[in-house]
């Protein structure tokens, strides 16, 4: 039953107010499956239904949706310098939203305290850049990789679920979630590096340490990515590294859609890039390129869709206990 929970699940988040005909078409159950589902969701305070009125001729349409008090989200975004933060309900209605410059831990840590309480927050969905590791998320800090626990100390502050994903991981899912493609390569561009995430039929692909997608590590002209970007690139030497980029990701995982994304992309050389890619790749790939500069709406989006998804499964493992 759980996994056919999520599928449900997963259909009144995409369309939000979802009638009983959408979701059965979405989720490829059966009515009987579906109705029994939602009405156990209902029971237990997850799914609120209204009535439709469609037409003065015929019957009126039962329309379901997320109990926005269940899914109030708060989305948390550490980057390198700045922290990005967003509350949003089930139903993607924004409560609060700021843009602050990277505060002391425990600063930080208060503030999402008040935050939490304010607005009755049902999970924290952190991203961070960096390497994930448990609650902890590790960043190079003058040659040292330094350690942050906010996660771990919010998580004994609160009483409601933490979690903490990579930000390009959180990125990807952000825009999977708001779009129909199912394989998809997703690759960041920071100051800092590339970093990459993967997903094969909307599942992310992680690897066995967690670790897949760290594409700055590749060499490039006796150095990594990693260290060529840090050390300042001109637009030329970015195309050449993108190409090569696009062009390891296509021949390894051979996705649907290849997203690049961030800011320091020289975003007029796309058409160059793409020819430079075909150049390569031949005609075997149907090379399908996105090129985008909202990377902080992905990840955003992307905290938000992860938060909403560890609510439901905590309320699947609950259903399975009782």
């Amino acid at each position: 039953m759980g996994n056919n929970q999520m599928l449900v699940f997963q259909a009144i988040t995409k369309y939000h107010h979802a009638t009983m005909v959408e979701l059965v078409r979405e989720s490829n159950l059966s009515s009987p499956v579906v109705k029994q589902i939602l009405e156990e969701m209902e029971s237990r305070g997850y799914v609120e239904k209204q009535m439709l009125n469609t037409s003065s001729k015929g019957r009126n349409a039962n329309v379901y949706s997320l109990n926005h008090k269940k899914f109030m989200i708060l989305g948390l975004f550490i980057d390198e310098r700045t922290v990005d933060i967003s509350i949003r309900d089930a139903l993607s209605h924004t409560h609060y939203e700021n843009h602050l410059y990277l505060k002391e831990t425990k600063e930080l840590e208060d503030f999402i305290v008040t935050l939490v309480e304010r607005f009755a927050v049902t999970c924290v969905s952190v991203a961070a850049a960096g390497i994930v590791d448990g609650l902890y998320f590790y960043r190079n800090q003058k040659g040292t990789l330094g350690q942050f626990g906010i996660c771990e100390q919010l998580s004994k502050r609160l009483s409601i679920p933490v979690i903490i994903q990579n930000d390009v991981k959180t990125m990807m899912m952000g825009y999977v979630a708001n779009h129909t493609i199912k394989d998809l390569a997703y690759v960041y561009f920071s100051t800092t590096g590339v970093g990459s995430s993967y997903c094969f039929h909307k599942q992310m692909i992680q690897g066995v340490h967690h670790y897949s997608g760290e594409l700055g590590m590749i060499p490039f002209y006796g150095k990594s990515i990693n260290e060529i970007i840090q050390s300042g690139v001109d637009d030329q030497v970015m195309k050449n590294i993108i190409t090569q980029i696009i062009t390891i990701v296509s021949v390894t995982i051979d996705p649907q859609c290849i997203v690049i994304a961030g800011k320091n992309i020289p975003f007029h050389l796309e058409k160059e890039i793409k020819e430079s890619c075909k150049t390569y790749l031949g005609d075997r790939y149907d090379l399908h390129l996105e090129f985008r500069n909202v990377p902080l709406l992905d990840v955003m989006e992307g905290v938000h869709y992860l938060g909403i998804q560890r609510l439901f499964e905590e309320y699947v493992k609950q259903g399975e206990k009782a």
